[in-house]
């Protein structure tokens, strides 16, 4: 039996707006849509030179920037021994960041924050130039992918029909003699994306082979901006207004909505009772010594789910999960401890807060007991969640090479034109 808790956390990640997972499960469909209808048209050897284009790209457009992030990581932040998890965003309010020295989870982070306070220009500096040379990097990547699959897609089409002819011509001697007679924005994960795929589109566009070539690219990059980063939103947000308006407030992670501790503290007025303590806080820098004085606060603990506030065990990173997971490396002291090197975003805090507000509002006139309301709530989520990634998936997977297969079909272009490129440079050399 799948665990409630993974569900939850399935769904989160599927909602969620920063998270790359939805986009790369639209993409891998889209991608495959893409390469199948390349197929249909133009055979093994299309097929295979959008395999490369589509995979290739996809493998640079996910892992790119986080890639030559983590190297710069290593080779600057490391040797200069500075922590490369502190968010420079935090040392722009100066009483938030005194806070955040204050209280620090363990004493090697107090003495990151405090070594940053003391080289600020510099960090911040270095923060840019991170940002900017591993997004340049990531998008010289994918020029080099273009050039290679050129080179090598010529390469396979030249050989292909250079065998097909020498094939043909041994199959004539036979007969002859036989008969007599061939791939927010610097600090969003998914933002930085949106500017690796402008330039991606760009250079397809650019670089386009022939007209063949460059209406595919329209179709295709065209509806990919519309159903990769806006539609699913928007499909997303409408559900959400129509759930909003039949009194259900579903505009949070689906790991609190799904929780037994909302439902819990729905029922027992815990919430209401930590909505009054936190709305007392006035100013950003009240609201953070609050949240760092007060984990038992059920708005604290649900936006530490949402990741609105980040943890040590959030800000862990994936190969020291996966390590302490299986068990090379030991227990995280202070896992739930907020790590003060994370920038929070205050206004979102507030605005999830007023979200809380609304869904216990809407419980106390909604007549329904705990269960029918939670179970209402859930069923809502997953829905808009579902459709939402859901259309998306069928726009990218279906409907785009469907749309790109019949232009070619329309305009009688079914061959592959690289194809038919080389095999005239190869009969007009034969000519001469």
């Amino acid at each position: 039996m799948i665990n409630p808790v993974n569900i939850s956390k399935i769904y989160s990640t599927l909602g969620s707006n920063s998270s790359i997972v939805p986009l790369a499960i639209k993409d891998i469909a889209n991608s495959l849509g893409i390469t199948a209808g390349a197929y249909v048209v133009g055979k093994q050897e299309e097929s295979a030179d959008r395999f490369i284009d589509e995979f290739g790209t996809q493998a640079i457009w996910l892992f790119g920037i986080p890639t030559f992030k983590k190297l710069i990581d290593w080779t600057v932040f490391k040797p200069l021994k500075l922590d490369n998890k502190i968010d420079v965003r935090i040392l722009k309010d100066k009483d938030v960041f005194e806070k955040a020295k204050e209280f620090a989870a363990t004493p090697e982070i107090r003495n990151s924050l405090l070594k940053a306070e003391k080289n600020a220009k510099f960090i911040k500096g270095l923060a840019i130039g991170k940002f900017a040379v591993s997004t340049a990097l990531t998008i010289w990547s994918y020029s080099a992918l273009t050039k290679y699959r050129h080179k090598k897609t010529e390469e396979k089409v030249r050989k292909n029909i250079l065998e097909e002819q020498a094939k043909k011509q041994a199959q004539n001697q036979e007969n002859m003699s036989f008969k007599g007679g061939l791939s927010g924005f610097m600090f969003n994960p998914v933002q930085n994306l949106m500017i690796v795929d402008a330039s991606i589109s760009g250079e397809r566009l650019y670089h386009a082979r022939s007209l063949q070539d460059f209406l595919g690219y329209v179709v295709k990059e065209g509806t990919f901006w519309i159903f990769m980063y806006y539609a699913s939103q928007k499909i997303q947000k409408v559900l959400e207004n129509k759930a909003l308006k039949n009194g259900k407030t579903i505009s949070m992670d689906s790991r609190v909505i799904e929780s037994a501790d909302l439902k819990n503290s729905l029922a027992n007025g815990n919430l209401q009772k930590s909505l009054n303590e936190f709305m007392k806080n006035k100013t950003d820098a009240e609201i953070y010594e609050f949240l760092n004085k007060t984990p038992e606060n059920d708005v604290i603990k649900f936006a530490k789910q949402s990741d609105i506030i980040q943890t040590l065990e959030a800000t862990d990173g994936f190969w020291n999960k996966l390590f302490r997971k299986i068990g090379l490396k030991g227990k995280l002291e202070n896992a739930d401890k907020i790590d003060t090197r994370a920038y929070i975003d205050m206004d979102e805090l507030k605005g999830f807060a007023k979200k809380l507000q609304n869904l216990q509002n809407q419980y106390n006139t909604s007549g329904e007991n705990i269960d029918l309301f939670c179970k209402r709530l859930v069923s809502l989520k997953r829905k808009a969640v579902l459709k939402g990634m859901g259309s998306c998936i069928l726009a990218l997977g279906v409907l785009t090479p469907t749309i790109m297969v019949a232009i070619r079909f329309l305009r009688n272009d079914k061959g592959f034109q690289v194809r038919e490129k080389i095999e005239q440079e190869l009969a007009e050399n034969k000519e001469n």
